[in-house]
């Protein structure tokens, strides 16, 4: 027996469909398929689940998101039924406290990014090779998609809502989800452990990791042949906005051989970064980068003569990563301690040929990481009330 839906139902035509929608708000600027309700029982049903059961509670929206909101958004986005076990997973982990959901609020344009590692990379045939965070295969692209859909229609992360980034993220609707590529190795056939064993699954789980970013950075390498080298040359971009926060930098697999061949890690590289991120005030202050909040100074004034280099400036550095108080702790855009220093800064290994990366960062008021072993089921393991507040 079919499940039994709650959303509502409108009378349309094919041709009127998409106009409606946009009339009414219920798209993310782009056209929908059309979820028509047999297609959405059948996306239910293939959950095992009923449709108004809560997959997770956001209460800094006051909303919740159920089974069948998930499988209407998905359906809109182009999906397939097996892609909703990532989907599931995906919105629980924004759920999930460590995320700190709410802070995607902010001006800074931060937005939930979600890297997917495990055997069910390779079932859905996620790209991880070339264009992989630019769209093209149907399974990064529609996952990505009904993931923004959620987000605009359940949670009210939209424009005219909450949504208060000054500038938005390029590729909402298409390129939220990224896969690793955990198959690349050196010619002896080593190879690096994938993102998900850094928080204590095995590698043979299936996991979603969400993580908030802004817009990052690439940069493009002259040689490849020595890892020291490439190491090095990242510095200089990585941490150029020099915010002490969590970073995601991903390394295309000519990158990664080098790396693997000369025997770093990815432990290896990130404390190389890490203990080699400084810059001198007297940079600091000419980048437009030294700063502090007007209430940290005598009388809530601000002083313009801390922003102007003086003498010996050159030769003071701020070491980003150091956990030792310092005089000036004030001037570096700082969000709370990770509970895993190691989560500081974490590499996925994606993408196609080329001696260049990507690194992106969490906004320094932004979650820590948050991530979740994929129920195979679908929602099995799914937990909270079988109700849904008005909204959800």
């Amino acid at each position: 027996m079919p499940p039994t839906l709650v959303s509502p139902r409108v009378t349309t035509t094919a041709r009127e469909l998409n106009e409606l929608y946009f009339a009414n708000g219920w798209t993310d600027g782009l056209p929908v398929v059309p979820p028509t309700p047999d297609v959405v029982a059948e996306f239910v049903e293939s959950t095992g689940l009923p449709p108004d059961h809560v997959v997770a509670v956001f209460p800094d929206r006051n909303r919740s998101v159920t089974i069948e909101k998930i499988a209407v958004n998905s359906v809109m986005a182009g999906c397939l039924p097996q892609y909703l076990p990532v989907i599931i997973t995906a919105v629980e982990t924004m759920a999930m406290p460590e995320f700190e959901f709410n802070h995607i609020a902010c001006l800074r344009s931060a937005f939930p990014h979600f890297v997917v590692n495990g055997p069910i990379v390779s079932e859905l045939e996620m790209n991880t090779g070339v264009w992989m965070w630019g769209s093209g295969d149907r399974a990064t692209t529609t996952i990505s998609r009904a993931l923004s859909l959620i987000l605009w229609n359940c949670l009210a992360q939209r424009p005219g809502a909450v949504q208060a980034g000054a500038f938005g993220i390029p590729g909402r609707q298409s390129s939220l989800v990224v896969a690793e590529n955990e198959d690349v190795t050196d010619q002896h056939g080593n190879g690096w452990e994938p993102l998900h064993t850094m928080f204590g699954y095995d590698a043979t789980d299936s996991v979603v990791t969400c993580v908030s970013l802004c817009p990052g950075f690439g940069q493009v390498m002259l040689s490849l042949e020595d890892a020291e080298y490439l190491a090095t040359a990242m510095l200089e971009h990585v941490f150029a906005s020099f915010h002490k926060a969590p970073y995601l930098i991903t390394i295309p697999p000519p990158m990664a051989r080098t790396f693997i061949g000369a025997g770093w890690s990815k432990q290896d590289l990130s404390d190389y970064l890490k203990e080699r991120a400084r810059y001198s005030v007297a940079w600091l202050k000419k980048s437009g980068r030294w700063g502090r909040a007007a209430q940290d100074f005598p009388g809530n004034r601000w002083d313009p003569d801390e922003y102007r280099p003086k003498p010996g400036d050159e030769n003071e550095y701020i070491h980003l990563f150091s956990k030792e108080p310092g005089p000036w702790d004030l001037y570096v855009f700082s969000q709370h301690e990770l509970d895993d220093p190691r989560q500081e800064i974490m590499i996925i290994v994606a993408g196609g040929d080329g001696a260049m990366d990507m690194a992106w960062r969490v906004p320094h008021n932004g979650g820590q990481w948050a991530s979740k072993k994929i129920d195979r089921q679908a929602g099995a393991t799914a937990t909270g009330p079988t109700q849904s507040p008005e909204g959800g």
